[in-house]
């Protein structure tokens, strides 16, 4: 029985790997960072949202499939639908992010790092299901 690798193209995913860096990065930022300078989180997520808006949208007109089996089925396509759906994701987070960042500089939310975190990784998982097959 002979093991083949399955194609994989993460260029096509890299939207949703810029946002699952991101939340990574948020999280090693809120352990390291004093809590007075813990609003540079919100700023860190907004830019990572931005960078993956602009991949995305740089990503549009162009079809492709990834993580396909030997003989199956690829698990990730990304066509214009696909796209539209990381686009709405994205703004929508970026739009969640500005509205609340008010709410939680006024000291309402003690949890800073892992609000951002919990955002991203949700929109990440919400990207990944657009991208479906």
């Amino acid at each position: 029985m002979e093991f083949t690798i399955p194609e994989i193209n993460l260029i096509m995913i890299l939207p949703v790997v810029i946002v699952l860096v991101t939340g990574i990065l948020i999280l090693v930022f809120d352990l390291v960072l004093k809590p007075e300078r813990k609003n540079l989180l919100s700023w860190l997520s907004l830019a990572g949202m931005f960078v993956a808006l602009v991949q995305a949208g740089s990503a549009w007109g162009q079809d492709y499939a990834t993580f396909i089996p030997e003989g199956g089925h690829a698990m990730i396509v990304g066509d214009n639908y696909s796209h539209f759906l990381n686009i709405i994701f994205l703004l929508t987070g970026i739009i969640t992010i500005l509205i609340s960042n008010h709410y939680i500089e006024e000291g309402r939310v003690e949890a800073k790092g892992e609000y951002y975190m919990l955002l991203l990784f949700s929109i990440s998982g919400m990207m990944l299901m657009g991208m479906a097959n």
